[in-house]
């Protein structure tokens, strides 16, 4: 008789069940998933953060002809303070970097910053962390 496959999951690695009709289970060697999307994230001191270095980060830090996505927080390690400025943004990369995308990347983060600085009436912070994936 042909055995009935299934897998299990078992922490970062999945194994390979097979169950015969005898309840005579056999199970192969487990593979592990590597991650190919992991998160990068860069810590830029918040008084160097321009747009231009943030363009500079953005073109050293994306490969073409792959979608990823953004996400800024804002860090004061003085007040302890690590707020998340808004949800995550999506990028899709094609051919070429798109210096337009960049830049409205750059203002909207800007935007952002205003509205929690003024929300929470707090000072600007120490850095910004850029989280990439």
């Amino acid at each position: 008789m042909q055995p009935e496959s299934s897998t299990l999951k078992t922490g970062n690695s999945y194994s390979t069940l097979e169950v015969y009709p005898e309840n005579n289970l056999k199970i192969r060697k487990p593979f592990v998933l590597k991650n190919k999307n992991k998160i990068k994230n860069f810590t830029v001191p918040f008084n160097e953060l321009t747009e231009f270095e943030f363009i500079i980060l953005l073109q050293l830090n994306l490969k073409l002809d792959n979608d990823y996505t953004i996400l800024f927080q804002y860090t004061s390690y003085e007040q302890g303070i690590h707020i998340m400025l808004g949800a995550q943004i999506g990028i899709p990369m094609r051919k070429t970097h798109n210096l337009k995308i960049y830049r409205l990347l750059f203002e909207h983060y800007l935007e952002l910053l205003e509205i929690l600085l003024n929300r929470y009436n707090i000072e600007n912070p120490d850095f910004i962390v850029i989280y990439l994936k």
